[in-house]
């Protein structure tokens, strides 16, 4: 799996609270999550080739198209490697009595070079549904 499911979790509920569920007319979210999971997948975060910091920046929009403060929302890349960025993001409770919790996840994935594949692994392809 290229994704932590935490750092999808976290994004969908950014999505969910965005403008992506108003396509979704079923109601449940599917077309928000395809669309997001189809963007971190199709988003190259290799060493050799990607960037990091680009998903970062992609998920970092997600978020404040959800509604999500800039002041919550934090960038972070290396001088010395700036593909290499990442993205903190404080998601504010409801209650101030529970205590928050932490989501963690990495962006980055191992080498994919495409002639080892017999497709391309940076395309998202849906078969059978």
């Amino acid at each position: 799996m290229r994704i932590l499911p935490a750092l999808l979790i976290l994004l969908l509920a950014a999505a969910l609270g965005g403008n992506a569920n108003a396509a979704d007319r079923s109601g449940d979210g599917e077309f928000a999550f395809r669309a997001l999971y189809k963007e971190l997948v199709e988003t190259n975060t290799s060493h050799s080739a990607g960037s990091c910091t680009l998903a970062a920046e992609r998920m970092a929009a997600h978020l404040k198209t959800a509604g999500y403060k800039d002041t919550d929302i934090h960038m972070f890349t290396p001088d010395d490697f700036p593909k290499d960025g990442g993205l903190v993001a404080v998601l504010q409770g409801t209650d101030s009595k529970k205590k928050p919790i932490l989501l963690l996840a990495h962006l980055d994935v191992v080498e994919a070079k495409r002639e080892d594949w017999t497709r391309d692994p940076f395309t998202l392809i849906e078969e059978g549904g």
